[in-house]
């Protein structure tokens, strides 16, 4: 294939051509910034439910272990651990809606080119928060 024929992508005059894009397209920092703050704030929700319910069963015994059987003091706090993965859960749901809504907006149909829409850079940064999304926090 002859180097004149190869057409350039969209994608490539959206970065390659960044000051003629009709929108502002995010540096290469912009988006390794976000990706690693997606990834920090799943891991950080996905152990929510522990942290939230053991701190919820501390403050049920009141700091005073010792009187209670070990089976309240195992069941206790599992209880709250396990009650505290629903609210976390609606959690993901409100962020991963909100965020569509704030990122995305309604969707209009039709061709997003890079270079003439927003919408791919909005739509790929609503995708790096997947992990959020699938509870995946590995850290």
């Amino acid at each position: 294939v002859d180097a004149s024929e190869v057409k350039e992508t969209s994608y490539a005059r959206a970065f390659g051509r960044r000051r003629e894009a009709t929108y502002t397209v995010l540096p290469e920092w912009c988006h390794i910034v976000w990706s690693t703050a997606s990834i920090s704030w799943a891991c950080i929700v996905t152990k929510l439910p522990i942290v939230a319910g053991l701190m919820l069963a501390q403050l049920y015994f009141m700091d005073d272990w010792h009187s209670h059987s070990v089976a309240s003091a195992l069941l206790v706090p599992s209880a709250f651990i396990v009650l505290m993965y629903p609210a976390a859960l609606f959690l993901v749901l409100c962020m991963d809606i909100g965020s569509k809504w704030i990122l995305i907006g309604r969707r209009k149909p039709g061709s997003h080119s890079w270079d003439s829409s927003s919408y791919c850079q909005r739509w790929q940064l609503y995708l790096s928060l997947a992990p959020l999304r699938s509870f995946e926090g590995h850290g």
